[in-house]
């Protein structure tokens, strides 16, 4: 078991416990656990079937459940206004599974029509007027459907009845009547929910009232921030609930309040006072949790995973990363949404990114390592797989745990080692603050232009690498050090897959000798490249990326560049100032002569043909130390020349 011990501003992490799972079994990651839950996965599902011809406001749901029995009636009250003239009718998502009763128009009936891919047509008496809005209501009641997730579940727990729901991607019209398109967040809603009296109910947002009414109680939740209606949700049984607090001021904190199992209680409360310890690490990263004024809170359901639903994430389980990757979720995903799901990585592989960074903050030299070797093995399982995805109608491909939540946290890795950390964290603290994006929608292309106005220079190469290009590369590595200390490193690259012919990266070599060691970045942009470094240590040994800042796998490390063999080569005056002069014995004549800096860029190359003793003027060279590479008939031989 994990335990987390907090004494002041001293946090440390003990115990073998800790989110073995990912490390152990990837089946058990959290992205697979949330692939798992109790419904098989789709695809071929039908998508919104709602124009964008009008401007959700605000939803009332009137809900009335009992958790014995799989059913649902109530009422759906809608605020809009539309966006264009002449709409005399209005649209919304209605799974054919529910019955509509009735449907009021500014608090008049009208006619209205199901037309098939689950829809709802309201026919007006006449058309709105563009920026007036209007009300409608819709009485309904079924046995709702249930796609991807569950949608609308109906189980038990220890013997006790339990309904919840989990929308995503396209699950909110078979529980009620909305617009699931993501283009179209209202900015408030109310859920209330009458269930029997022995039950409580959990939603998003603030608990307004809890009332009696008969042998039941009606809970009134009110959320008062812009939602997407995947995100709405409710979950009805037995619970019993407590509060974690934390602190975010002197005189403030943050309520998270639980909504548990009576038997899983005592466990559950030694789990989520992780969270104390997580929320600050989210919030000094990327600002304060975006819903403070409300609350924070989860509600425990049957499911192997997590739902991020605003402010109450659904839990299956309580462990360290499963805390971490929903609460996430409040920033990345909730707070911005993807606007397509094609973009889903900027829901999970942000949240799933912001684990590790917990690890990171958390258990820096344990977990921190651990969880980036696990990421980065599930990853190079396959040769294969975008990061965008290529199938919205299979729930199998947008949550594929591979792709879309751990090579989508790794592209943020490798972002941030191409940026620094600094600038990482600027470009998306001015993400996440963008007005135009905050509790709204953002796509792939929008985040890359706040990256690339912090970074200063195009990231185009790098996403269509590995944002829609597939694979990874494949690294041949050659080396040798001359006997002045300076150490030639040839990266050759292959890839995984034809998608990308070449991947251009900063890649990090770590040099060792006699106890000691250095790792030195290359900025490798051409297959092949070779590079020189002084080295004042005798190198037995090198290593590519050790820390794992990149997706790579290394095939081959040789000593020996390009078959070089043991050629004496006199190079003289060293130090040089106007000129320098090679003599090669006879049989190995000189057949071309290349200088290069110590960052691989080649100053000067010239072609001896074939003499056995060359002078070649350097006077154009600036005062430093270079690398001579010379091509003779028996191999390759390299040299350090100093130039005063």
């Amino acid at each position: 078991m994990k335990q987390l011990l907090i004494f002041g501003s001293f946090i440390a992490i003990i115990g073998s416990g800790i989110a073995q799972a990912p490390f152990v079994d990837k089946t058990c990651d959290i992205s697979c656990m949330e692939q798992k839950g109790k419904a098989p996965l789709v695809s071929g599902i039908t998508k919104s079937i709602v124009p964008p011809n009008y401007d959700l406001k605000w939803h009332r749901l009137y809900l009335e459940v009992n958790p014995a029995v799989r059913y649902l009636q109530g009422n759906v009250t809608s605020r809009l206004t539309p966006t264009v003239s002449g709409v005399n009718e209005i649209f919304f998502d209605c799974s054919d599974s529910l019955t509509v009763d009735s449907v009021y128009f500014e608090g008049l009936p009208v006619s209205f029509s199901r037309p098939g891919n689950h829809g709802l047509r309201i026919n007006l008496p006449q058309s709105m007027m563009v920026g007036t809005n209007y009300t409608t209501v819709v009485y309904y009641q079924g046995d709702p459907g249930s796609s991807g997730f569950g949608s609308f579940v109906q189980d038990s727990h220890s013997g006790t009845p339990i309904i919840w729901t989990l929308s995503e991607p396209y699950g909110a019209r078979d529980w009620w009547p909305c617009k699931q398109s993501l283009n179209d967040k209202f900015d408030s809603v109310d859920v209330i929910v009458k269930t029997p009296a022995m039950y409580r109910a959990a939603s998003n947002g603030l608990l307004l009232s809890e009332q009696p009414a008969g042998g039941s109680k009606e809970y009134h939740w009110r959320h008062r921030f812009p939602i997407p209606a995947y995100l709405v949700s409710i979950a009805v049984t037995n619970y019993v609930y407590y509060y974690d607090y934390v602190p975010y001021s002197p005189t403030d904190s943050i309520a998270v309040l639980n909504y548990v199992y009576p038997e899983s209680l005592a466990v559950w409360q030694g789990e989520t006072q992780d969270i104390v310890a997580i929320m600050p690490v989210f919030n000094q990263k990327f600002g304060l949790y975006p819903y403070h004024t409300e609350k924070y809170g989860h509600a425990q359901f049957n499911w192997g995973g997590g739902m991020e639903h605003t402010t109450m994430s659904s839990m299956g389980s309580a462990g360290f990363e499963i805390l971490a990757h929903e609460l996430a979720h409040q920033w990345f995903g909730d707070m911005i949404t993807c606007r397509t799901w094609d973009d889903i990585w900027l829901n999970e592989g942000f949240a799933t990114y912001l684990t590790g960074l917990s690890y990171e903050a958390l258990s820096p030299n344990m977990y921190w390592p651990l969880w980036k070797a696990g990421q980065h093995g599930y990853i190079l399982s396959a040769p294969d797989g975008s990061v965008k995805v290529d199938d919205t109608t299979s729930t199998g491909r947008i949550f594929d745990g591979r792709l879309t939540y751990s090579k989508g946290a790794y592209m943020l890795h490798m972002l941030r080692w191409i940026m620094g950390d600094a600038d990482f964290y600027t470009a998306l603290n001015n993400y996440l603050n963008d007005p135009a994006l905050r509790f709204s929608y953002a796509t792939t292309a929008q985040l890359k232009a706040h990256l690339e106005t912090v970074h200063g220079s195009d990231l185009t190469y790098f996403f269509n690498d590995w944002y829609t290009g597939q694979g990874y590369p494949i690294f041949d590595v050659s080396w040798n050090q001359d006997g002045g200390g300076v150490v030639g490193i040839q990266l050759n690259q292959t890839t995984s897959h034809p998608s990308v012919s070449f991947f251009e990266l900063p890649v990090p070599v770590r040099f060792y000798g006699g106890g000691q060691d250095t790792t030195i970045t290359y900025n490798l942009q051409t297959n092949g490249e070779w590079f020189f470094s002084q080295l004042d240590f005798t190198v037995d040994s090198l290593r590519i990326d050790p820390d794992l800042h990149i997706l790579s796998v290394t095939s081959s490390i040789s000593l020996g560049m390009d078959g070089e063999e043991d050629i004496p080569v006199v190079m003289y005056p060293n130090p040089a100032q106007e000129s320098v002069t090679f003599q090669v014995p006879p049989g190995a004549d000189i057949l071309s002569m290349t200088i290069l800096d110590m960052a691989g860029k080649v100053c000067m190359q010239d072609v001896p043909n074939g003499n056995s003793s060359w002078t070649t003027d350097i006077r154009r060279l600036a005062s430093g130390t270079y690398v001579v590479r010379l091509m003779t008939g028996k191999g390759i031989v390299y040299r350090k020349l100093l130039k005063n």
